[in-house]
């Protein structure tokens, strides 16, 4: 191999790595992932596992208290959310009702397209 083959290869590695490492990051600043891992294909798995374990853990959360708001709509049926109806907070913060985000059965937040 030459030197700008090799060049480019590690250029691409690095990009490669800096590409995990912002994943990383915004997963967990954003509150999704709190993990610890050796190497990059132990980040990537581990990354995978915990936004699996998350997903599922927010789909069956049954009770969520949130600061009632009157005027505070679940998107998907248009109806007002009350405090003693089960509710869902994603990820995202958007707020939705159990049994809405469960038909819907999307992988994305309804409003921010934002994965959970």
């Amino acid at each position: 191999m030459n030197n700008r083959r090799i060049s480019l290869i590690r250029f691409q590695n690095q990009k490669c790595k800096l590409l995990i490492y912002i994943i990383f990051y915004f997963l967990v600043t954003s509150g999704i992932a709190f993990l610890c891992a050796n190497n990059q294909s132990d980040l990537s798995v581990s990354l995978l596992q915990q936004s699996q374990q998350q997903q599922q853990q927010y789909l069956s959360q049954q009770d969520v208290s949130f600061r009632y708001d009157e005027h505070r709509l679940c998107s998907i049926c248009i109806d007002q959310c009350l405090p003693e109806e089960r509710i869902l907070v994603l990820p995202c913060r958007h707020v939705f009702h159990s049994e809405c985000v469960r038909a819907l059965r999307e992988k994305n937040c309804p409003n921010c397209r934002i994965p959970f």
